[in-house]
């Protein structure tokens, strides 16, 4: 019986790149190697796929966050129709209608109903955030480099279920083989305890026997087949594809041995390079910059604005327009403490 080891042989695939493109149905052509089990997979398997989408949508974060940096502009339109004295007063100043017959007492406690469209331009810009946006985008940097860390993570599990389902696969292939051997084996010594009974040599405890061990052997190949079906379909499974789709293994595939390497490098070696610790690592980065926003919050914040509208009885006539500018600073004084 062929040894494999497999976990060795993962780490050296991770050199396979994973390439853009769709999941693919049919069977494979010609033999199934592991190199090529392993780039279905890649492929193929929906894992790998949500992965490197939520790792692409997490990068988009980060120039979100860069928009912070930017003057914000919005616009509004709205309309408003009422009799409420201050509203109409006010409105026609904003209008620029306003006339002395306005002054009127009765116009002023009960005026006619009024018409204002409302057009507007607002624009900010940060000024000072105690380094709001620039933690913004750090964190989204970060955020990335975690959703990449884990979609590697995603691959090298895949990769590995490859591994280990293409070897299940070929020593269930073996196991067939041998139980196949058994049952013909059984049979000539069946053959042979009968026409030994036939001649009289043996007693028919051992033609007993032969049938016994006949019956074994169909059973032990019945197990066999049936283990090859389900390592066949795992392995379908773990490269993305359905359970049932043909595949051929590459029988010239050889043993795979690990090279000898000291525990203590290997732990180096998995602190260096294993994605989750990475992401672990990462997360740390992440809480740290948590703690210091928390501390940002006992600063002031500066924004700067601007406003432009116009105000019309009728859409686009009868109007006018203002514009109003400043510098807003916002600083709490008290919140009960929830900042600290």
């Amino acid at each position: 019986m062929k040894r494999f080891y497999a976990l060795p042989y993962a780490l050296s695939l991770l050199l396979i790149a994973a390439t853009a493109g769709h999941a693919q149905t049919i069977a494979p052509a010609g033999k199934l190697t592991l190199p090529k089990a392993v780039d279905l997979a890649l492929k193929n398997h929906p894992a790998v796929r949500a992965a490197d989408a939520y790792s692409q949508a997490v990068k988009e974060s980060i120039s979100v966050a860069k928009a912070g940096r930017y003057p914000r502009v919005d616009f509004s339109e709205g309309f408003t129709r009422g009799n409420n004295p201050v509203y109409v007063f006010g409105s026609l100043l904003t209008q620029r209608q306003f006339t002395a017959q306005n002054f009127d007492l009765g116009l002023l406690n009960v005026p006619p109903p009024l018409n204002n469209f409302r057009t507007q331009f607002t624009a900010t810009m940060p000024l000072y955030d105690s380094g709001k946006t620039q933690r913004q985008i750090r964190d989204a940097r970060l955020d990335a480099a975690v959703a990449e860390q884990a979609a590697e993570r995603t691959q090298q599990q895949v990769i590995f279920n490859v591994v280990t389902t293409y070897f299940d696969e070929m020593l269930a292939r073996e196991n067939v083989r041998v139980a196949e051997s058994a049952v013909e084996m059984s049979a000539a010594d069946l053959a042979r305890a009968e026409a030994r009974q036939q001649q009289g040599l043996t007693v028919p405890s051992d033609v007993l026997s032969a049938k016994v061990q006949q019956a074994q052997a169909k059973e032990d190949l019945i197990r066999a087949r049936n283990g090859l079906a389900v390592a066949h379909a795992a392995l379908n499974v773990a490269m993305g594809m359905a359970e049932d789709a043909d595949h051929e293994i590459d029988p010239a595939t050889g043993d795979v041995y690990a090279g000898v390497t000291s525990l203590p490098e290997l732990q180096q070696r998995a602190l260096a390079q294993r994605p989750d610790f990475l992401q672990m690592t990462l997360a740390e980065k992440k809480a740290a910059s948590g703690v210091t926003a928390s501390r940002a919050a006992f600063l002031p914040k500066v924004e700067l604005f601007s406003a432009w509208e116009e105000d019309n009885q009728k859409f686009l006539t009868r109007g006018g327009n203002n514009w109003a500018a400043g510098v807003n600073v916002t600083f709490n004084m008290f919140n009960g403490g929830a900042d600290r």
